[in-house]
């Protein structure tokens, strides 16, 4: 027995913008158990047609299980209408997308000969509309023979509906405090302070707050960097200018890569290749500090 319908979210759940949250959903990227029934008379949501508000949460996989009842193929495409009690639904399948996704023969691995017209399939596919009616476009499909699979289903999305469905999305978590060590909150970081990220409470860690030692090496460093639009760590260290100010203020070998960090953290550079060691810089114009501003004056939904 189906469970019963939740309250509809509305096409214009969460704001004109909720579709740039999308992805913080888990239900986004799950193909949801759902009847035929259900996947036709869900909302879309606002200026987005092919996702569907179950609840306020955005659903646009889906997974339908019931009996062939029409299979016909034909321009590159392969396509079969599913009939589970309460409604039909056309799956297509599309053939140079299943290739990608299967390989030459998926044909033959999933795709029964003769459309397994009468059999009973379960089919995963991203919700879609063509000329009005709403589809699903084939992503994987089985043919069962399990005399117990659909009450198995239609139980799986019962629970589902009332555990996961309908329940508000999991918050995503707090992003973390700036430069703190993970380790060190955790009681097990071993680099004490050679270690690059800040040990709070600790006293330690090569991020805590910058020394006059701290800002004479990145003032050397920041020069290194000016006539350069790549670098290796190796040059850097080889540096005279970048040398001297070390020995000048009396700076500890990891200054150095406390400067490397602080420089990364405000976006001025950043590791292109960890094996080798290496950075590129970037110019200015595109520092986070400046960019920021400029793409909240620009976007009205910041």
């Amino acid at each position: 027995m189906e469970p019963a319908a939740p309250p509809s979210g509305g096409p214009s759940s969460g704001g004109p913008f909720s579709a740039f949250k999308f992805g913080l959903d888990p239900l986004f990227w799950a193909f949801a158990k759902l009847s035929v029934k259900r996947l036709l008379s869900l909302a879309p949501f606002e200026l987005v047609p092919n996702v569907l508000s179950f609840c306020g949460r955005p659903i646009h996989r889906a997974q339908v299980m019931g009996v062939v009842v029409d299979a016909t193929e034909g321009d590159g495409r392969k396509s079969m209408r599913v009939d589970d009690g309460t409604g039909v639904v056309p799956c297509i399948a599309w053939d140079s997308e299943m290739r990608a996704i299967h390989g030459a023969r998926w044909h033959e691995m999933l795709w029964p000969r003769g459309g397994a017209l009468g059999c009973l399939v379960t089919v995963f596919g991203e919700i879609g509309e063509f000329r009005g009616e709403r589809q699903l476009k084939v992503q994987s499909l089985h043919v069962l023979d399990d005399p117990n699979a659909e009450a198995l289903f239609y139980a799986e999305m019962d629970q589902l509906t009332r555990t996961v469905y309908m329940q508000p999305p999991p918050k995503p978590p707090a992003p973390p405090k700036r430069n703190l060590c993970w380790d060190f909150q955790k009681g097990r970081c071993a680099q004490g302070s050679m270690c690059t990220f800040l040990h709070e409470g600790g006293g330690g860690g090569a991020a805590a707050a910058a020394t006059p030692a701290d800002d004479a090496v990145y003032s050397a460093v920041r020069a290194f960097l000016s006539a350069r639009e790549e670098f290796a760590y190796a040059q850097l260290t080889q540096d005279a200018d970048v040398g001297a100010a070390a020995r000048s203020s009396g700076a500890r070998p990891e200054y150095l890569t406390r400067a490397i960090h602080r420089l990364v953290d405000q976006g001025e550079i950043y590791l292109r290749d960890p094996h080798a060691d290496t950075y590129t810089t970037i110019p200015p114009l595109l520092w986070i500090p400046q960019v920021i501003p400029a793409v909240q004056s620009s976007c009205i939904f910041l």
